[in-house]
């Protein structure tokens, strides 16, 4: 089970501070050309293996690393009921009832 326990709410992300706080940070420096090195205790923990792709963002105050295959599994539900549909022909939809619209008025 995961030290961290993350709650998601309307796709943000927001740490239970009964956890985080039974959570000990460990501090890490960051090296030559902006590196860090995950400690292997974490690493395990969350299954990263060398090569294992990250995505990471700030949210203003912090850094935040996540594994890619989670954000696009995130992205994936998230967009499960949109269906087939093609972005291009709703642009040229849109653009061609504009051009009606102008020309009437």
């Amino acid at each position: 089970m995961a030290r961290w326990t993350l709650l998601a709410r309307e796709g943000a992300l927001c740490h239970s501070s009964w956890v985080m706080a039974q959570t000990s940070a460990r501090p890490v420096r960051l090296g030559p050309q902006g590196r860090i090195v995950v400690p292997a205790e974490l690493r395990r923990e969350l299954g990263l293996e060398e090569g294992t792709e990250l995505a990471i963002r700030s949210d203003g105050h912090r850094l935040i690393l996540e594994p890619r295959s989670e954000v696009l599994r995130r992205l994936r539900r998230r967009f499960a009921d949109v269906g087939d549909v093609s972005l291009a022909d709703e642009l040229a939809d849109d653009r061609t009832e504009e051009v009606r619209r102008e020309s009437k008025e």
